[in-house]
């Protein structure tokens, strides 16, 4: 019954368009080709067999700190020094790989100048080396 009383205020009315007639058309759905799935697929197996091969040969090290790092292998450990992004020739170069404890890894992402002043020049000679060997 109390339900009722509202009813008039629920109805649904059109929109006021001054005039202009609005198309009604669904939403699109974004989906992924089922080639891009599986080149995602792929490329996915090959970093994680990358960053295990790097894992081993650095025998779980890390450049910044000399530390041993522990766990497993995992990509929030490597940082590509020159981004996979803009460079993607350089992805699976090992020497642009930098192993490091994850929370200096997120400090690089977000802002390398607020690392502590030992591991930010590291850091640096690690990126100049990358730059000379790579974009020279």
């Amino acid at each position: 019954m109390a339900l009722q009383c509202y009813l008039p205020m629920l109805k649904r009315t059109p929109l006021k368009t001054k005039g202009i007639k609005l198309k009604r058309t669904p939403l699109r759905k974004k989906t992924d080709s089922d080639e891009k799935k599986a080149e995602k697929a792929l490329q996915k197996i090959q970093d994680t067999d990358f960053y295990l091969k790097i894992w081993e040969e650095r025998k779980h090290i890390s450049d910044l700190t000399g530390k041993i790092i522990p766990g497993e292998c995992s990509p929030a450990y490597m940082h590509h020094l020159l981004p996979k992004h803009k460079y993607k020739h350089l992805r699976y170069e090992p020497d642009n790989i930098l192993l490091c404890e994850i929370e200096y890894h997120s400090q690089i992402e977000i802002n390398e100048t607020l690392l502590p002043d030992q591991i930010f020049v590291k850091f640096f000679e690690k990126l100049q080396f990358a730059q000379n060997k790579f974009l020279k």
